[in-house]
């Protein structure tokens, strides 16, 4: 677990959290009272529905109350079940009296499992990838990508150009980081800028023939949590992320 916890108060406003995430990289905060027992989390994709001209909404109105958490002494898989079960990919770590003393990420279970040479129950990553993969055109507006991410509830889409090949992937860090290119559905504005300006390039893929092993491994030696999987081609075929790959191996 990382033991640099950032934690938010009820009261704080979800602007701060923005700034947090924005800095950090991360996809959820603890809310904790100001003893560190730990009262609700809030996303990212929380955070990201609000827009400069809600600037005053505070943390209380989009945290959510029902957290999964683990204690410190959990076993590794123990912690990665839980995640799974509860659909996400950080799990605070919380000591006997609720406290928030550490955060876990499904990053750094599949690290764990890694280096512990444990095998995976399923060999190929055509055997584990989701073969309906939401995407996005390299050539598309923010606007829509924006939108498609707040309605399909992924926090990252495979870019693609006009012959199906993967250019590229945009995430919402992507938009945390450009915070003039958050769009809103009720500000009335739109930004024309296209998907191309802040994907990022030169993208890390698979194909469906490769080793779940292999995969995992690429995962944890370059830090990220979903990887497009394309033909011979380089063809958008299927996406994996760090929960699928996980579920191979627990």
């Amino acid at each position: 677990m990382s033991g640099d916890v950032k934690w938010v108060s009820e009261d704080d406003l979800v602007t701060k959290v923005q700034s947090i995430m924005r800095n950090t990289g991360f996809r959820a905060l603890p809310v904790c009272r100001d003893d560190g027992q730990i009262v609700g989390i809030i996303s990212r994709e929380s955070a990201l529905t609000v827009t400069s001209r809600r600037s005053n909404i505070e943390v209380r109105g989009l945290m959510n109350t029902n957290v999964a958490s683990c204690k410190p002494t959990d076993d590794i898989l123990m912690a990665g079940r839980k995640m799974i079960s509860a659909r996400v990919k950080q799990l605070p770590v919380v000591d006997e009296s609720n406290r928030v003393i550490g955060m876990i990420s499904s990053l750094d279970i599949l690290s764990a499992i890694v280096k512990q040479d444990y095998k995976p129950r399923k060999k190929l990553v055509k055997d584990i990838m989701s073969r309906r993969v939401v995407f996005c055109h390299e050539n598309d507006e923010l606007s829509k990508v924006w939108n498609t991410m707040l309605e399909s509830g992924y926090g990252g889409l495979p870019v693609i150009n006009d012959h199906d090949v993967v250019v590229g992937i945009i995430t919402r860090t992507d938009l945390l980081k450009r915070r003039s290119a958050l769009i809103s559905r009720e500000s009335g504005k739109t930004k024309r800028i296209k998907v191309s300006r802040l994907m990022t390039r030169n993208v890390k893929t698979v194909n469906p023939e490769s080793d779940i092993e292999e995969a995992a491994n690429l995962m944890v030696s370059i830090r990220v949590i979903r990887l497009p999987v394309v033909d011979a081609n380089k063809k958008l075929v299927g996406i994996i992320d760090t929960e699928d790959v996980l579920r191979a191996y627990i």
